[in-house]
């Protein structure tokens, strides 16, 4: 059985559809009977047994099984067979969404309790010395001081690990700031990875070109069409000379600001 009790409804599908908007009341009972069964039985139907449906339908007497076909038949067109196996697209598409939904939550769940646990773990009460074992019972109150944590650092791509390039994006940072739109972790590594598909030129041109123009992202390819589609160095930093070598797999913190 489905763990939800409930799913969503849409009249106007109903409505509108030229399939069901012409069936009679018998029909349409026995469209929503058999949709609240497939609900009820995790969107999976037995299309074996002909009484059964016939029963689940309203229909009890063997009599009325011609009936009770043709009735199937018509409503057939909206479920889909495969193997003796009734099922119905909007049901199956349904319970699917609802316990990817019940996952997030309970993911969210998750990740929310193990934050609060590691922040009561960061916290280190205060007062007692090994001089004073009995201060438990002074009447100073017990403080809490939480633990250092490291800054976070930046990797640079191969190709951007410059001390020019270091100093620009330090730049970009701080622009990002000041216009109150601070950089995420995956913005970053986004960012430079963009930026590490281009030369190393083009990609402090293209940083100087967002910060000059006031612009939120970054588009290396303007920098192209600027040009003719040839490459074009900084003429602001081209004067640094050796600045620019490689400067090895050392990280700057950049990211300090990241909470």
């Amino acid at each position: 059985m489905s763990n939800a009790p409930a799913f969503q409804y849409y009249p106007a599908d109903m409505a509108t559809d030229p399939i069901c908007m012409f069936w009679t009341m018998e029909q349409m009972g026995c469209y929503h009977a058999m949709i609240d069964f497939l609900w009820i039985n995790s969107g999976k139907l037995d299309g074996n047994s002909s009484e059964f449906l016939a029963k689940l339908c309203g229909i009890f007497r063997v009599s009325h099984q011609k009936r009770a076909q043709k009735l199937w038949e018509n409503i057939s067109r909206k479920f889909k067979i495969v193997d003796g196996i009734i099922t119905h697209r909007r049901v199956t598409k349904e319970i699917q969404r609802q316990a990817e939904s019940r996952l997030r939550r309970s993911e969210a769940g998750k990740k929310g309790m193990e934050s609060r646990w590691n922040k009561d773990n960061n916290a280190i009460p205060q007062g007692i010395t090994k001089d004073n074992p009995s201060s438990s019972t002074s009447t100073s109150s017990t403080t809490t001081v939480k633990k250092n944590t490291k800054k976070k650092t930046t990797a640079f791509p191969p190709e951007l690990d410059t001390l020019e390039f270091h100093t620009i994006w330090k730049e970009w940072i701080q622009f990002r700031i000041e216009r109150k739109k601070k950089l995420t972790p995956t913005t970053i590594t986004r960012q430079l990875k963009t930026l590490s598909k281009h030369p190393v030129a083009i990609a402090i041109a293209t940083i100087e070109k967002s910060i000059e123009s006031g612009w939120q992202g970054l588009f290396p390819e303007r920098q192209y069409e600027r040009n003719n589609g040839n490459p074009i160095r900084s003429q602001k930093r081209a004067d640094q000379g050796s600045a620019g070598q490689d400067n090895g797999n050392d990280t700057i913190d950049y990211t300090s600001h990241i909470r």
